[in-house]
């Protein structure tokens, strides 16, 4: 009976202990069966990392996303969701003729379940062929000289076909940053290195603003900015009462008052005498003209007749 008891006894310690490990949080914040779905990248957008390597969005469409190396401009490569399909580098061309998923398989990953697929593309017009796999191992929270983000640990292996060729390349995906922030990869013979996220752009959506409005500045005090993303709020009711009049019917401004306007008329040659003004509580003296005596040639004709009669 004693050492029924003790076995028992140890039993529960041993089940007790690893109950308490088991319980232990730990950095990984755990797998769930949502998809883990790939950013629609925008021209503009860049990455620069620790090791000196860049990248820059040269060009974006519902089906294909180019980037351009910004340590060397004449290197590029193309994706779909995480699916890489053609790229160039100082030595190589790459091209994928063949692969045996549609082309959207790689719009997502979902936790659990892995993406398998055999692709086949030309290197330099040589054939290559590749087993390769992309899987959701978790996630995890990291903090990066870019900030600290939420991120998917995502890992990309392949193997040659025809060779002893692999490689592989562990992500920590951040959905907010539209790439990795920390890369592990190993190719071939090459040594495992490493590499983390410095500073980032992300480029916004511009929509056409409404006709008859200005639009507005791409950060504006209706913006609210997280490290490089800006996000935009909605319109206060100030904004959007201020559209209204602007599209409402215009009102037609008053008439301008006429005012009286002096009007200097040019002074005659010979100006005429002046004449003092009364003052304004007396009337004003109409001057009488003097009468003007004119002597008449008969009287002094009849003058003279009388003095001739009286001599």
């Amino acid at each position: 009976m004693r050492i029924a008891s003790v076995v028992l006894t140890a039993y529960l310690t041993i089940f007790g202990a690893c109950a308490s490990y088991a319980a232990v949080p730990s950095e990984n914040l755990g797998l769930d069966s949502a998809p883990v779905v790939a950013p629609q990248w925008r021209a503009g957008s860049t990455w620069e990392y620790s090791d000196g390597y860049g990248l820059r969005v040269a060009s974006a469409t519902d089906s294909m996303t180019v980037f351009q190396r910004l340590d060397a401009p004449d290197q590029w490569f193309s994706m779909r969701g995480f699916l890489r399909q053609d790229a160039a580098s100082a030595t190589t061309k790459r091209q994928t003729i063949y692969r045996t998923v549609p082309p959207a398989a790689g719009d997502g990953l979902a936790a659990g379940t892995p993406l398998t697929f055999q692709r086949e593309y030309l290197s330099n017009n040589r054939l290559i062929v590749h087993a390769s796999s992309w899987t959701v191992e978790g996630r995890q929270r990291i903090t990066v000289p870019a900030g600290t983000f939420d991120c998917w640990v995502i890992v990309w292996r392949a193997r040659s076909l025809k060779s002893n060729w692999t490689g592989f390349e562990r992500w920590w995906y951040s959905p907010e940053v539209q790439q990795y922030v920390r890369l592990e990869y190993k190719y071939g013979a090459g040594a495992t290195a490493s590499r983390v996220l410095m500073r980032y752009h992300l480029e916004e959506l511009r929509e056409m603003s409404p006709a008859g409005v200005a639009p507005t500045a791409a950060k504006s005090e209706n913006s609210t900015e997280h490290n490089q993303d800006v996000v935009p709020e909605a319109p206060a009711a100030s904004a959007m009462r201020l559209i209204a009049t602007r599209t409402a019917t215009p009102v037609r401004p008053l008439p301008v008052p006429l005012t009286e306007m002096a009007i200097t008329e040019p002074a005659p040659e010979n100006p005429p005498i002046q004449v003092a003004t009364a003052l304004a509580d007396q009337p004003a003296a109409i001057p009488v003209p003097k009468p003007k005596i004119i002597a008449s040639t008969q009287t002094a004709k009849a003058k003279r007749r009388r003095t001739n009669k009286g001599h």
